[in-house]
């Protein structure tokens, strides 16, 4: 994937609620990495997954999960740098509190 780099001003509020956003996502993944095995449960007792499929689908969720906490992780290591996607967020947020 391409990156592209700029230097660009961001007052110190927008770089604090942008690692404060940073953090609930982190948390909120994290809680999701915790719960898997309620929410797969769950998913079984609807139908929506065999039984047998649980533990395959169990796996495969946390390591996509973890992966993403591991990036926040390195976001949050540098409150300096701010990446587009979270731009995107925090004017979402904004523009719909």
């Amino acid at each position: 994937m391409a990156s592209v780099v700029f230097d660009c001003e961001f007052e110190p509020e927008t770089l604090l609620a942008i690692q404060d956003l940073r953090k609930i996502r982190r948390d909120v993944l994290s809680k999701q990495v915790e719960e898997i095995g309620a929410t797969l449960e769950s998913l079984v007792g609807m139908g929506a997954i065999k039984s047998s499929e649980r533990l395959s689908y169990q796996q495969k969720v946390v390591i996509d999960l973890s992966d993403k906490i591991k990036e926040l992780d390195q976001r949050i290591e540098n409150p300096e740098t701010v990446f587009s996607d979270e731009i995107e967020m925090y004017l979402d947020l904004l523009s719909n509190p």
